[in-house]
């Protein structure tokens, strides 16, 4: 009966709503836990779900080996106004894929019928397909978007492209002859239910499913657990703020649900490392993600 808009960074401090039935306000404002502190009990009429989260707020300490001055951060601050304006591949982050590539492995095993019908503890077989089914899916959006990004179409619509207007979220498929400009190309997350391309963007799609060994029609078998959508190929960061602090450049900024942090860093820094938890005094305000990585300079 616990609610939950989405799962947070495991490696930060962080804020969210958590929704539980009314009569457990009271145990609920009384947690406090190291790791742990409720901060505060309101009503509300509805149990928080899934796809209720319009976005995360991001404050991330970045280190480097010599250090960031000003000069430093006027630079990055460039790039990410540079980005606030044309976007940045809305990639889905490496953490998504499990570590090493297995959560993507066993979903490949799983679509191709090479795992083991008892491989998950049966109480957990449902959830852990469905990760690993999200995993494929999200590499075919991610081998499909590179390739535009390669042709500098990420965000140019193409005949055939299924697009999604910038700030909405219904995906359709672009008439011919209509004008793309308040439109963005929707990178393919398969399954029976995703609307359908055509032409070479279509064939593009597929190209990307075939690099994975798999075909169109694979998902269908998984149709209760993966439905297909689409996904913007470009997202744009929001609220941008670079601020050197003692020798360390600390970013802040926002991002729709879904949008991996990782991903705009990836277009910020030549080799970006998490340093995991540190230690820190400030506490972000509610949706808040706060992060300490090292990176070097690009």
């Amino acid at each position: 009966e616990i609610g939950l808009a989405g799962q947070k960074d495991r490696w930060a401090v962080t804020r969210q709503f958590v929704s539980v039935p009314g009569r457990c306000a009271e145990a609920a404002a009384a947690i406090n836990l190291p790791q742990l502190k409720v901060l505060s009990v309101t009503l509300h009429r509805n149990k928080l779900k899934t796809r209720h989260l319009k976005g995360n707020r991001f404050i991330i300490t970045l280190r480097g080996p010599q250090g960031f001055a000003e000069a430093d951060c006027v630079v990055v601050r460039e790039r990410l106004q540079l980005l606030q304006a044309e976007g940045f591949p809305n990639y889905y982050g490496p953490q998504r894929f499990g570590r090493d590539g297995r959560t993507l492995n066993d979903g490949l095993r799983l679509l191709q019928g090479r795992l083991p019908r008892d491989y998950w503890p049966e109480d957990q077989s449902r959830t852990l397909k469905r990760l690993s089914l999200s995993a494929v899916q999200s590499a075919v959006f991610n081998l499909t978007t590179a390739a535009r990004v390669e042709s500098g179409t990420a965000g140019i619509p193409q005949v055939g492209d299924v697009v999604i207007r910038r700030g909405g979220i219904k995906p359709f498929v672009l008439p011919p002859g209509q004008p793309g400009t308040d439109f963005l190309p929707a990178g393919p997350m398969p399954g029976p239910e995703m609307t359908v391309a055509s032409g070479d963007v279509l064939l593009q799609e597929q190209s990307a499913m075939q690099l994975l060994g798999l075909h169109a029609g694979v998902f269908s078998r998984f149709a209760k657990l993966t439905s297909g959508a689409r996904r913007r190929m470009l997202e744009f960061p929001e609220q941008v703020v670079v601020e050197a602090v003692d020798g360390a450049m600390k970013l802040s900024f926002s991002l729709p649900s879904g949008t991996f942090a990782t991903s705009l860093l990836a277009e910020l820094t030549g080799d970006l490392q998490d340093a995991g938890g540190v230690e820190t005094d400030e506490r972000p305000a509610d949706g808040e993600s706060d992060r300490a990585d090292t990176a070097d300079r690009d």
